[in-house]
């Protein structure tokens, strides 16, 4: 988002924080799907054979994440959840994408919230459970400067109106 708002960057796929805010100015957004947070955890982990997960239940838990400095939404998500239930998670590795997060919890280091769209990575050793209470969701979107005269990028809207899966029209945030 921020390399869209610069304009150094057209056109980015951006995931919207799971606490509504305000586009930086001058930029729009346009939804274009929706992800639901769950857990994730080694399949001879306790909390495996639940059918849903309380966050509260993973306050001892040693988590596997992204790094605090790569501006990631689902980072964002997980302290948001897991403050909002009475901890803060105690991040014992980081990897930098969601295959080795997932690797590593289903190797044993720890636990992880992550996306209902990475339930596609199976890992032998790895199961996702959904979170129990209300579902906290994150937004991605394409993300683009108002002001951009570029005829491509309007071309690439237009097209992504048409084939992207959540209709919408063009509007600023």
């Amino acid at each position: 988002m921020a390399r869209v708002a610069e304009g150094s960057l057209d056109l980015g796929f951006v995931r919207l924080p799971a606490v509504p805010a305000a586009a930086p100015p001058g930029v729009a957004t346009r939804v274009i799907g929706e992800e639901e947070l769950i857990c994730a955890v080694p399949s001879d982990h306790r909390l495996a054979r639940h059918g849903r997960v309380p966050v509260s239940a993973l306050a001892e838990e040693p988590f596997v994440g992204f790094p605090a400095n790569t501006g990631s939404s689902l980072r964002d998500a997980t302290l948001l959840v897991c403050e909002a239930a009475g901890f803060t998670p105690r991040t014992v590795q980081e990897a930098p994408d969601s295959h080795t997060v997932l690797a590593l919890v289903a190797a044993g280091v720890g636990v992880t919230l992550t996306l209902s769209s990475c339930r596609h990575i199976q890992q032998t050793g790895l199961v996702y459970r959904p979170l129990d209470g209300p579902p906290v969701r994150l937004r991605p979107a394409l993300a683009w400067r108002t002001d951009n005269p570029s005829a491509a990028l309007r071309t690439v809207l237009v097209v992504a109106e048409q084939a992207l899966p959540t209709p919408g029209h063009l509007a600023a945030v």
